[in-house]
């Protein structure tokens, strides 16, 4: 029988595969991500300086604003800017100390279930800055019941954490890949 990646920080939420987590400093990328989700993160890297990064025309929702302000270190970047390698050697030094960078996604139109609510212009910058990504597929099972299930019995939220994305490798289909695979456990 295989390992069981499962672990439950409380009854309602929900970590696949912790072991993914580098204890090196990354560029975390969920797929999703409002307050609760955020939370979770926050919990899960306690202990680590985070540092929420955030895309500038992005406007977090009051919730996840709280959320963002608890850690009071955050940065913003454009997607349009035409150097975003330089971006991500500003960001580097964020890593530092097994620090770690939070990307927040913004509010996109998707479909529901989409596992990847992030632009792909901001995606594409964030795969150009040159740092180690790790994926994060975020799944709020609660939001996508059947009927005849209870909610009560489902996490209200589960993360689960895709394999790392090397420096110099990332690419938005490479990310897509790796979160969906995380998605596939996750579901």
């Amino acid at each position: 029988m295989g390992k069981d990646y499962t672990h439950r920080i409380s009854v309602t939420m929900q970590i696949l595969h912790p072991d993914r987590i580098p204890s090196t400093g990354t560029l975390v990328v969920p797929g999703r991500a409002d307050a609760t989700i955020l939370a979770l993160l926050e919990k899960t890297f306690h202990g680590r300086k985070i540092t929420w990064v955030i895309e500038e025309s992005t406007t977090p929702d009051p919730a996840s604003s709280v959320v963002l302000k608890r850690s009071g270190s955050g940065a913003s970047f454009d997607a349009k800017d035409t150097a975003p390698a330089a971006i991500g050697k500003q960001l580097k030094s964020a890593l530092e100390g097994n620090g770690v960078l939070i990307f927040v996604p913004g509010k996109a139109l998707c479909r529901i279930g989409n596992p990847c609510h992030i632009p792909l212009a901001h995606l594409r910058a964030l795969c150009k800055f040159g740092l180690p990504i790790l994926p994060v597929a975020a799944d709020l099972p609660r939001e996508a019941r059947l009927s005849i299930e209870k909610s009560s019995s489902l996490p209200a939220c589960t993360l689960s954490f895709g394999k790392e994305i090397p420096v110099g490798t990332a690419t938005p289909a490479l990310f897509l890949e790796q979160l969906l695979d995380a998605q596939s456990d996750a579901y």
